[in-house]
């Protein structure tokens, strides 16, 4: 599929919240390993879905930054990934936990829990409203840095 017939949808942050709360509950109930999986398998379908839309406006918003649309697409994921990652660890952290582990790792491999214990200590949910404020003063700084770009060359022509 080309680019150009990628269809974009703002997702649903309220539906993927109640996705994740619904696995991460069901999870540490499953009776054995490949219901877990199931409930993994569901977990990267959310996490697709949402991140191929949010790649989508950041490359309509990187080939022209002067459409309004997709720099508002842009804020939103901004403001609304540290939330959502939230839920995901809260997912991850049954998982990890999971009794069916050493069944898990079989099929996912050891290094799907390694990658998975390095996220659960790179968070918290109280440095959300700090990833928000980063994620909104990254594109401030980009945008300063073009200026400066576009600043400098136009000196060095002129020189």
């Amino acid at each position: 599929m080309k680019f150009s017939q990628m269809e974009y949808q703002r997702p649903n942050v309220d539906e993927m919240i109640e996705q994740y709360k619904q696995i991460t509950e069901r999870f540490p109930n499953c009776k054995n390993a490949k219901e877990q999986m199931k409930c993994i398998l569901e977990h990267e379908s959310i996490m697709k879905a949402y991140q191929t839309m949010s790649t989508l406006a950041y490359i309509h918003n990187s080939i022209n930054t002067a459409d309004e649309f997709y720099a508002q697409e842009k804020a939103f994921y901004n403001e609304k990934s540290p939330v959502i990652q939230e839920y995901e660890q809260a997912f991850l952290q049954v998982v990890y936990d999971s009794r069916f582990k050493k069944e898990l790792e079989k099929v996912l491999g050891t290094l799907f829990f390694e990658n998975i214990k390095v996220a659960l200590r790179s968070f918290s949910p109280e440095i959300i409203p700090l990833l928000q404020q980063e994620n909104g003063l990254i594109p401030q700084m980009i945008e300063k840095m073009e200026i400066n770009k576009e600043h400098f060359l136009n000196n060095v022509e002129n020189a």
